[in-house]
């Protein structure tokens, strides 16, 4: 496809890249393969091959994954609150208290 530079009066050939040179170039910040780029890749290659997106579902949460670690905070996220929570049920034991483990007490 071509286009008209209407300023300068060239004429340029319009580059047209396929879907997965644009969502991910596989090169990463520091100019090796991206850290995601393989899972990209899986994904990409399960989409086209498949019938129905929802059959690639778990390579598209793989991806994601691996861009963003959101299971991976809530599973940290839930560690610390647990810790947290026996932390908690120590101090309030130590003090006498009276609860359930919970470090709420219960009368």
């Amino acid at each position: 496809m071509f286009g008209r530079d209407w300023s300068s009066g060239i004429v340029q050939k319009e580059i047209v890249r396929s879907k997965s040179e644009l969502m991910a170039s596989g090169w990463g910040i520091t100019g090796n393969k991206g850290r995601c780029y393989d899972f990209w890749m899986d994904f990409s290659e399960c989409m086209s091959r498949c019938r129905e997106p929802k059959d690639c579902s778990f390579l598209r949460e793989d991806y994601l994954e691996c861009l963003h670690h959101s299971k991976e905070f809530q599973r940290r996220n839930r560690i610390y609150k647990e810790e947290q929570r026996q932390i908690r049920a120590a101090a309030q034991k130590a003090k006498g208290g009276v609860g359930d483990g919970d470090g709420v007490p219960h009368h």
